[in-house]
């Protein structure tokens, strides 16, 4: 396994809308290629990562040098991937991720990235699909209407049969051709983020967050990971409560949940792959013109497994009382950072106990 790290000279990331929201966070960009489609029986040859560190920008290539190494380049890949808390891909929710899980599962790796956020540009790219001059929805394609061009010539399926040779000639030739088309995937990510310009009024992608839940344990150690969508169009207020509601997505089979408590109540459907939070408001007036509405984080929590105290990357330690809304208008960016916390919890706690 060689990894390959690339200090850049210039900043790979745009100026547009959704581009600065994604640089508040600690994020990377994530692509990676394989020897196939079947997650079970094909493997991963190479990862691609691009990121900022400190004042710098980073692009750095895992690459396996020999079949048998891949549980030592998935080991050091999911050891640099834990320090982020935003990951972004193209149609990865499809098939980078899940390729990934399947693959540490076989190599009985830890997957618990408890707190990693996932923003997939495919599908966001995909649902305006009818307004977009698009023959496909290929990498390629979209980066020809925004004007990009590259160096690499090679698809994605023709990496796999150029590593078979590389792993039969050792052609140093051949995998830099293969490094070239990963790098130029990678790198050329970020300026994808531009092909919202052609919808003025698109939310920003940072609302619009997968969340990704760890459901393996030493108990049940072949779990699948469960990913939740939670959108700041589907937060609304009703009647004194929060209410949201969003999809899943897991292969796992479970039963359902319902959840009716003194602040909180949750549902949810696996086979239709849909829950909803419903959470109890508060009131305080602090004056004539200031009405608070607020619920109790920690009793939540409380509630859910006598968490004593709860963590989340993005905020550090939460607060017990959670100020929502302000005379009826809504805390957005307060929501995204702490409900889907709450959901996580809710998740980890009742599917154990339902196995």
């Amino acid at each position: 396994m060689n990894i390959f790290d690339y200090t850049l000279k210039h900043n790979p990331f745009p100026s547009n809308k959704h581009m600065l929201e994604i640089l508040k966070e600690n994020f990377c960009f994530l692509d990676i290629e394989t020897t196939g489609f079947s997650r079970k029986k094909d493997r991963v040859i190479l990862i691609g990562l691009l990121f900022k560190e400190g004042p710098k920008y980073k692009l750095r290539q895992y690459f396996l040098e020999n079949p048998s190494q891949e549980k030592e380049l998935l080991r050091c890949f999911i050891d640099d991937l834990s320090k982020f808390d935003l990951m972004i891909t193209y149609n990865g929710l499809s098939f980078d991720y899940p390729f990934i899980q399947e693959r540490t599962n076989q190599h009985l790796l830890p997957l618990q990235l408890k707190n990693l956020k996932h923003i997939d540009l495919y599908k966001h790219i995909q649902k305006k699909k009818q307004s977009l001059p698009l023959e496909n929805f290929q990498l390629k394609t979209v980066e020809k209407l925004l004007g990009i061009y590259r160096k690499d010539g090679i698809s994605g399926g023709e990496s796999v049969t150029l590593y078979d040779q590389y792993i039969q000639n050792k052609n140093l030739k051949i995998r830099d051709e293969i490094l070239l088309h990963n790098y130029e995937d990678i790198f050329y990510l970020p300026l994808i983020t531009g092909v919202f310009a052609y919808f003025p009024d698109s939310p920003f992608l940072v609302n619009s967050l997968h969340h990704s839940v760890s459901l393996s344990s030493i108990e049940n150690p072949n779990q699948q990971e469960l990913t939740f969508v939670m959108k700041m169009n589907d937060i609304k207020l009703k009647d004194y409560k929060i209410s949201i509601t969003g999809k899943t997505k897991t292969l796992g089979e479970f039963q359902k949940i319902n959840l009716f408590e003194k602040d909180f109540n949750f549902s949810w459907s696996p086979d239709k792959e849909q829950y909803q939070l419903d959470v109890l408001m508060y009131t305080e007036i602090l004056d004539p013109d200031t009405r608070v509405h607020y619920f109790n984080f920690q009793e939540i929590l409380t509630a859910i497994d006598k968490f004593s105290s709860a963590e989340d990357s993005a905020r550090g330690s939460v607060d017990n009382n959670i100020i929502m809304y302000i005379n009826f208008g809504l805390n957005y960016e307060e929501a995204l950072g702490v409900i889907p916390t709450i959901i996580k919890n809710i998740f980890r706690k009742y599917l154990f106990s339902s196995q």
